[in-house]
């Protein structure tokens, strides 16, 4: 293990127990605390040169039976409408076999599900967002080949996301003045999207180890020429409001979110993680989301989650956003068909 990988699980170590001196509203529920130890030991065994081939797997990134149980239906319902069969010519970018390779037909009907994932997204990118976007190497990413592009799954699934959640904005993309908010952020790949895709865009996450930590590694050697504000220990905003004011990205701790001041978020944003918090985090963490946003709030999750090591199921109607909420749209997702997709105006 060199150096760089001693600093990070040290990290993620450091934040874990500081997470435990917390408000228990904060502790990870015990879903994420058992995923958490277990992506701690994936990093420590694989390293971060290696991780959206390892951890990745659990921040939305399907591996093939995911591709087939949740897109079959949607995809190639949309491919054989299109007329387009130019999926069927694609192909994982294999530079050698190493430790996560699979078979030839597995990569193969890998690649083609990746294709028609990308040509559905193309139909929504009205900006051409995915051919000026290029899938960052860093973390070894899986690739696939369709003609002359290059690209991944979490690529299209980050612009499907960013076109879907500033969709409310009548002018396009997210005003600049304030910053949008993701609990929840995963190694950062849609902050790498909204960062790319306008430039200016302030972006805050709100995370837990070893997430946050990969993120803030991620997004600072992604973008190396922003001013990062680095997650640090804090008792009142005041005391880093104007380091924070003066970043492109922050990252701060689950706890400090009740920190953050109110009405400063222009977008807020949850993928895929509602879900997976206890129901009085829920309740808490949309309490924070109304608090603090002053436009909207978009968010993704199951239809319906059985979370059995946090003791209790989830439908889509069970959740308690806010009566005061203006809902933009609340559908069954047009990818992913056992989620949905949600955007309401908060104020």
């Amino acid at each position: 293990m060199n150096s760089i990988e001693g600093s990070l699980q040290d990290e993620i170590r450091d934040l874990m127990e500081e997470l435990r001196k917390a408000d228990q509203l904060y502790l990870p529920s015990p879903f994420w605390e058992e995923m958490a130890n277990r992506h701690v030991l994936e990093i420590e065994k694989y390293g971060f040169e290696n991780f959206k081939r390892t951890v990745n797997l659990k921040y939305f990134n399907w591996g093939l039976w995911g591709y087939i149980a949740q897109h079959s239906v949607p995809l190639l319902y949309h491919s054989s409408t299109s007329g387009d069969i130019s999926p069927i010519n694609a192909e994982l970018v294999v530079s050698h076999r190493d430790q996560f390779s699979h078979s030839k037909l597995y990569n193969k009907i890998y690649a083609v599900f990746s294709a028609m994932l990308l040509q559905k997204v193309k139909k929504i990118d009205t900006d051409g967002l995915l051919d000026r976007i290029v899938e960052p190497p860093l973390g070894n990413p899986l690739l696939i080949k369709l003609g002359t592009q290059i690209f991944s799954q979490d690529l299209c699934n980050s612009v499907h996301e960013y076109y879907r959640s500033t969709s409310g904005f009548s002018d396009g993309g997210v005003p600049s003045k304030l910053p949008v908010l993701e609990i929840g952020a995963g190694y950062g790949r849609l902050a790498y999207i909204f960062l790319s895709a306008n430039p200016g865009t302030r972006y805050w996450i709100v995370d837990i180890p070893p997430a946050i930590n990969l993120s803030q590694r991620y997004l600072k050697e992604i973008f190396p020429e922003l001013r990062i504000f680095n997650f640090r220990l804090f008792k009142h905003f005041s005391e880093v409001k104007a380091l924070v004011e003066e970043s492109d990205i922050a990252f701060f701790s689950a706890n400090q979110i009740s920190l953050l001041p109110s009405q400063s978020i222009d977008l807020s944003i949850c993928i895929s993680n509602l879900h997976e918090m206890t129901l009085d985090q829920i309740q808490h963490y949309l309490n924070e989301i109304d608090r603090l946003t002053k436009g909207y709030f978009y968010t993704k999750q199951w239809m319906k989650s059985i979370t059995k090591s946090n003791g209790f199921t989830i439908r889509r109607d069970e959740y308690p956003f806010k009566d005061t909420w203006s809902t933009i749209f609340n559908k069954r997702h047009d990818i992913q068909s056992w989620f949905f997709e949600a955007l309401f105006k908060c104020a």
